[in-house]
């Protein structure tokens, strides 16, 4: 299975946007974490949000 990098270093592989994909097209609704209201601005890293 092949590993890509994405910009911030977090790694995934193919197995991953498989996954993802399968989420996306599911048409269920998102069931992860929340980490907080929506901000205007530049995306973080959601590692970073653990160190706050």
């Amino acid at each position: 299975m092949t590993e890509y990098q994405d910009l911030n270093g977090k790694k995934f592989t193919d197995g991953d946007v498989e996954r993802w994909a399968s989420e996306a097209e599911s048409g269920k609704g998102f069931d992860g974490k929340r980490l907080g209201p929506a901000v205007v601005g530049r995306p973080i890293r959601a590692e970073l949000m653990d160190e706050m």
